[in-house]
């Protein structure tokens, strides 16, 4: 079962393999598990496709980057 955490906005994503999420001071870890939601079609959003599904994140870049 998941336990949601507060909400933090999502400054940009990548198509990557593996994809690339800027969230400013997202705080995360190597093993946290992220769900993205409301990724409306933007100019740095719009990948509706992952919306909703559990993803764990595999590397921390630095406070602002993580990557599943």
């Amino acid at each position: 079962m998941l336990q949601y955490g507060a909400r933090k906005q999502i400054i940009g994503i990548t198509a990557a393999n593996p994809a690339v999420v800027n969230v400013t001071a997202h705080g995360y870890v190597v093993g946290d598990t992220v769900v993205l939601q409301g990724l409306a079609q933007s100019s740095t959003t719009g990948m509706q496709q992952i919306a909703g599904i559990p993803f764990t994140i595999s590397a921390v870049g630095d406070a602002d980057h993580f990557y599943y």
